[in-house]
């Protein structure tokens, strides 16, 4: 169909086409925002932080407390034993081994552990998913990385 000398149908899917993009990157991006609620500012705990160990609830305080423990307290090239003497035994390692078992924790694998993570709860998003603090440690045994994940 002609309109004015142009072809209307071609145009006509191509912004319904462009119209369906925009959308869904508008919804992408409310989502986005929508899923990851601050934190409420609440100041970093030790002794709450290690007490909530394996919490997984939406009730876990640990995510509240991560912007004041990531601001305040760790810090690049920061050693194991200064992390592990900060949070406690982690939730679960991740240390190469070719069991996959990152749930038994004890010590000795601790040590040499290069990644370590601690159960924040499942406060973003959908509330299905775990948010967890993964800390990575570099060969020499210090801090490297510090990130917040979901799984």
């Amino acid at each position: 169909m002609k309109l004015f000398g142009k072809d209307i149908e071609r145009q006509a899917v191509i912004g319904a086409v462009l119209g369906f993009a925009v959308g869904c990157g508008f919804s992408v991006v409310v989502w986005s925002v929508a899923s990851t609620p601050p934190t409420d500012g609440a100041v970093f705990d030790a002794a709450i932080w290690r007490k909530d160990h394996h919490n997984t609830s939406t009730a876990s305080p640990r995510y509240r407390m991560l912007d004041h423990l990531r601001a305040r307290y760790l810090r690049h090239g920061m050693g194991r034993a200064e992390v592990l003497g900060l949070l406690g035994m982690p939730d679960s390692i991740e240390d190469g081994k070719p069991d996959g078992d990152t749930r038994r924790i004890d010590e000795a694998r601790v040590r040499n552990a290069p990644e370590m993570t601690w159960f924040l709860g499942t406060s973003s998003g959908f509330g299905i998913d775990i948010d967890r603090l993964v800390i990575t440690f570099d060969k020499a045994g210090g801090l490297s990385d510090v990130a917040v994940r979901r799984k």
